[in-house]
């Protein structure tokens, strides 16, 4: 029944095209851009509305002279960075890859999408048999993948699952689902690590980093 379920993988690249098209151009002195959601994506006119990390101090002419950005609007800092609506034009072969995984693959972009300076981090959601098309189709193409997450999806959650490794992910669903936090622990530590033939000390150093980070997640707004 579980194979009927939306999954969301998150997915890296690491893609030789980037070079070759300009977006590591458009990435040097930035750690990271962030893009929320899309106004707009189409080759002759797309506009995004995203958070940058710069690596150092701000150059608003790395956007305003990279051929791809027609014009730039600085909508203030957040917490993460700056906030910029970006309009310009999408690579042909972009957009067209795109439309291709939606129609043929039955496979949607999830959003946000992080972009750094030689790597792609998406969420795509679809049914397994298919994003496992997606992905040998990636392997044909060179796009260095790497899946970094697999979880079902429920679009009535929070993403907060989404920054956790699959280790991790199965590490804190594991111990959920046996009993690990319940008020009268139904197994410990030492049983968990054991079944999976490692210490009980890796086990749960992989379990905090898992409850660390959806624990900033969930608080961030609050501090």
């Amino acid at each position: 029944m579980d194979g009927k379920r939306l999954k969301k993988v998150t997915v890296e690249f690491r893609p030789k095209i980037l070079r070759e098209v300009g977006y590591s151009d458009l990435l040097e002195g930035i750690d990271s851009i962030t893009v929320l959601s899309p106004i707009s994506l189409m080759p002759e006119r797309s506009a995004i509305m995203g958070i940058v990390k710069w690596s150092g101090k701000e150059n608003m002419d790395q956007f305003t002279q990279n051929p791809l950005i027609d014009q730039v609007v600085d909508m203030g800092a957040v917490k993460d960075g700056r906030m910029y609506l970006i309009i310009g034009r999408e690579e042909p072969w972009y957009y067209q890859m795109i439309q291709m995984v939606m129609e043929d693959l039955n496979v949607f972009l999830d959003w946000p999408v992080i972009l750094g300076p030689d790597r792609i981090r998406v969420g795509w959601i679809g049914y397994m048999e298919n994003i496992a098309k997606l992905m040998e189709l990636f392997e044909k193409m060179e796009m260095n993948e790497t899946i970094t997450s697999i979880v079902n999806y429920d679009p009535t959650r929070s993403d907060l699952l989404d920054g956790l490794t699959s280790k991790q992910y199965d590490v804190l669903k594991e111990s959920y689902t046996r009993g690990f936090f319940d008020d009268r622990r139904k197994v410990t530590i030492n049983q968990l690590a054991g079944e999976h033939g490692v210490s009980a000390a890796s086990y749960m150093k992989t379990l905090r980093r898992a409850q660390r980070n959806v624990l900033s997640k969930l608080l961030k707004d609050r501090r």
